[in-house]
């Protein structure tokens, strides 16, 4: 129970300290040191000792799928603040939890200095789903709001809204077109 008490009063200190800016597309791409599409391949939490004071740190395991940005590799590791072991809970807010099996890019950066390595915390989590009606590979948020255009990221998801008041269904872009987008905004950011 003493461990349950500590681990909520670190939680609670690095939340009061966590805000997250939204950093838009340019900023993701241009921030992060590997953009990448991956899927999870294990999810492993573990209590240990970071500056002196025990804590939760889940290790995430990525398949990678495509490397967009950074080195080549099959496999990546990233670790995060916060997870489960046993009964006891640390839950970091703002940082995106993961799935076995789950399919996502990831805009990272700062693997195992920072609290979470990906670039505006839960905005560098994007996932991938297969939409049910095209068939086709789509991008959405870290919440499964959809993203209609690459330019979404790295923004709050925010509803469409009509001229005449109602929320405007737009379809979510697909994989290829949103890695395409990513790759000339690379392109971009290189000749800058």
């Amino acid at each position: 129970m003493l461990t349950l008490i500590f681990l909520s009063l670190a939680a609670q200190q690095i939340v009061q300290a966590t805000s997250v800016l939204s950093p838009g597309f340019s900023g993701m791409v241009a921030g992060a040191e590997r953009i990448f599409a991956a899927k999870v391949s294990s999810v492993r939490s573990d209590l240990t000792t970071r500056s002196g004071r025990r804590a939760i740190v889940t290790t995430v395991q990525f398949k990678v799928e495509r490397m967009l940005k950074g080195s080549v590799t099959e496999e990546v590791q990233l670790e995060f603040l916060g997870g489960t072991v046993g009964e006891d809970t640390m839950e970091v807010h703002g940082v995106p939890k993961f799935i076995a099996g789950e399919r996502v890019i990831l805009f990272s950066r700062n693997n195992g200095k920072e609290f979470c390595p990906l670039v505006g915390i839960y905005h560098g989590k994007l996932v991938i789903e297969r939409d049910a009606q095209s068939g086709a590979d789509v991008v959405l948020h870290h919440n499964r709001q959809p993203i209609t255009c690459a330019t979404d990221i790295g923004s709050d998801p925010r509803p469409s809204i009509t001229a005449a008041g109602a929320t405007a269904i737009q379809p979510p872009i697909k994989l290829e077109a949103f890695l395409d987008a990513v790759t000339k905004e690379l392109n971009a950011g290189a000749r800058r």
